[in-house]
């Protein structure tokens, strides 16, 4: 289907903001596919390493340096680096696609030699064009130029807008006869992925200098072209040091100096907030705000904040924390760090652009499979521990200016996690007080592969090592190493795990087990863990699951998922709880973006009050939740 000629010349119009002249061994164009990096040919910028001069549309001249090329005539590309200039406002960049028509209408957008006036400017030739195919008849060797057309000195290099697609889809390399309008030949951008990675890359995941273009191409037309309508920006902060200070590393580069927790403060007030921030169960909406702006200075420096503020012109972005799993740092609760919102302090595990997760070493990354079931329901496997003795002991609750409510029984717990999770094409299996050897049985391999473990109970701190409670099979709670189940999970062949920890019973004191202990989880292909730092009550987890499986059901990656049930929870301000969010933690291994199910249609949950948990009927949100306003001007608060 062709595109409408108004945004044909829309593109044209953006096309020649992509484009620069490239003054290397000689002149010819050139177009951005990122902020920083244009195609050129490699008979106009040289060799690998080669300085030349760049001149982009509109902008003043910079010098850039050729990193690949693909010489010779059946190559004949280079990529050029060259770097924003400060107070400029971004580079735009194309969208490329690989498809070239039978026969088609085309767009080149560059700089023609010219002779008689001395200085060259920026034209939009249009032309007829067709594809050769290459002697195996499996690939496009050339985008051929009609006759009639002419094609001159200087075009070399140019991007080749495909009126059909809306993408660019060829460089200009030569033409027939310069002096003739004989036409000429153009190099497909496939030959172009097929040779550079980072070519290839831009063409399936569209950068966010590409953004304006996708607004112009419209919904439609950006999802013929086989690509997502969301983009995600993404900075991963690499942290190393102690409690006192340490370093900030931003996508490799390292800052000059350790950022410090609070430069005001001595080291030991410092390591004395840091202790306090990890051991004291934060309630207060002013204490928790409080710990937030100090957590926001320790993670966000004015260079990361510069990087936020950048991928903040995508949809969404996706903050990832590094840090060594055995370091005090992975034990921080990052997660209530404040950011600024049009002037208003918002934690950063809440905001639903963003998404926050802490990423720890996949022992072996190869067996992750992070692409959705595309068939059938996905199994989730619910382990609920919780015996009926028990539940006499554990504490009840005081909602603000309701009637004290007494701990769920087990049946439920359960009602509701089979509510939560029996949406769209998740489909739960639930076993209640499992022992050891029937978790064991119940995870073995082959039985049924699950693609998540869901386990609520009680974990603790054993003998110097982390424990999940199962049952003893007369009554109580036995404790059993989490590495086992770890073990048992992993082999089981799920792929996330998620771990909710009910509050203990009033008559004993848990030492909770740290977040670093849930890296040895990551394995086989289990790739992320859903776990709560502190326990918590199951008005909290419930809210969180609810949206939770939603999202996942929707085909939201795991890190979305997470972040839109934390938002969930801190806007229901359960049980006056200020802090809840928080304690929800997500931990990935190198692999991201890892779906249960695709975005599917999904069918709506139903809200009749009749098959509502009743936990969750006889509560009422607090009247004083906060309100997520529009999201605005990035700051670090």
């Amino acid at each position: 289907m062709a595109l409408d000629d108004e945004i044909v010349e829309r593109l044209v119009e953006l096309q020649r903001e992509c484009a620069a002249q490239v003054s290397g061994i000689s002149r010819g164009s050139g177009f951005f596919i990122d902020d920083h990096l244009l195609v050129t040919c490699e008979h106009v910028a040289g060799q690998v390493g080669s300085e030349v001069g760049v001149h982009p549309f509109g902008r003043n001249p910079r010098r850039g340096e050729v990193t690949e090329v693909l010489p010779g005539k059946a190559g004949d590309l280079a990529l050029v680096r060259t770097e924003p200039m400060s107070e400029e406002t971004p580079q735009p960049a194309v969208t490329l696609d690989p498809s070239i028509d039978t026969t088609g209408k085309y767009v080149a957008v560059g700089y023609p030699r010219e002779d008689y006036i001395g200085s060259d400017g920026i034209e939009a030739v249009r032309f007829n064009g067709h594809s050769r195919l290459a002697p195996d008849g499996a690939s496009t060797q050339l985008l051929v130029i009609d006759t009639g057309s002419r094609i001159v000195s200087g075009l070399s290099g140019a991007g080749v807008l495909s009126s059909e697609s809306g993408a660019v889809v060829a460089v200009v390399q030569y033409a027939q006869d310069a002096d003739a309008d004989f036409g000429g030949g153009a190099i497909p951008i496939a030959r172009a992925a097929d040779w550079s990675a980072r070519v290839k890359e831009v063409l399936t995941k569209p950068p966010l200098a590409s953004r304006r273009w996708r607004d112009v191409l419209g919904r439609s037309a950006w999802k013929r072209l086989g690509k997502s309508w969301e983009q995600q920006g993404q900075v991963d902060l690499q942290i190393s040091g102690d409690q006192r200070c340490w370093q900030v590393e931003l996508n490799g580069a390292t800052s000059q100096r350790p950022s410090l927790t609070a430069n005001d403060l001595s080291d030991e007030l410092a390591e004395a907030l840091f202790r306090w921030a990890m051991r004291q169960r934060v309630r207060n909406r002013d204490d928790v705000l409080f710990l937030g702006k100090l957590l926001s200075k320790a993670i966000f420096p004015p260079h990361v904040r510069e990087q936020l503020q950048s991928a903040m012109r995508a949809d969404a972005v996706l903050i990832r924390l590094r840090m060594p799993s055995d370091s005090y740092l992975f034990d921080v609760p990052w997660e209530l760090a404040t950011i600024l919102f049009d002037s208003s302090a918002r934690h950063v595990a809440t905001e639903e652009r963003l998404a926050l997760v802490r990423v720890a070493e996949h022992p072996e990354p190869s067996l992750v499979e992070t692409a959705p079931v595309v068939s059938g329901r996905a199994p989730v496997l619910g382990v609920i521990v919780q015996p009926d003795p028990l539940r006499r002991r554990l504490p009840v609750a005081h909602p603000p200016g309701r009637p004290i409510t007494k701990w769920p029984a087990r049946k439920e717990i359960a009602k509701a996690l089979s509510f939560a999770v029996n949406a769209g094409r998740l489909e739960l299996t639930s076993i209640g007080n499992p022992t050891r050897s029937e978790l064991a049985r119940a995870l073995e391999p082959g039985v049924i592969r699950h693609e998540i473990v869901h386990y609520i109970g009680f974990g603790r701190i054993l003998n110097g090592q982390p424990a999940l409670a199962l049952h003893d099979g007369r009554g109580d709670l036995e404790w059993c190493d989490a590495e086992d189940i770890f073990g048992w999970v992993g082999s089981s062949g799920a792929r996330l795990l998620v771990v909710e920890f009910a509050l203990p019973p009033v008559d004993e004191d848990f030492e909770d087990i740290p977040p670093g202990a849930f890296a040895l989880a990551l394995r086989e292909r289990v790739n992320a863990v859903v776990f709560t730092r502190f326990p918590v009550h199951p008005w909290q987890w419930e809210t969180f699951n609810t949206a939770l499986y939603d999202a996942i059901a929707m085909g939201e990656p795991i890190e979305t998922a997470v972040q839109r049930a934390r938002s969930s929870v801190s806007t229901d301000f359960i049980l006056g709880d200020a802090a809840a969010f928080g304690w929800f933690t997500l931990i990935t291994g190198q692999q991201q973006d890892m779906q249960i199910v695709s975005d599917a249609a999904t069918a709506p949950r139903p809200v009749a009050n009749d098959v509502l948990p009743r936990v969750q009927r006889d509560r009422q949100p607090d009247d004083h939740a906060p309100v997520h306003a529009p999201s605005g001007t990035f700051e670090a608060s």
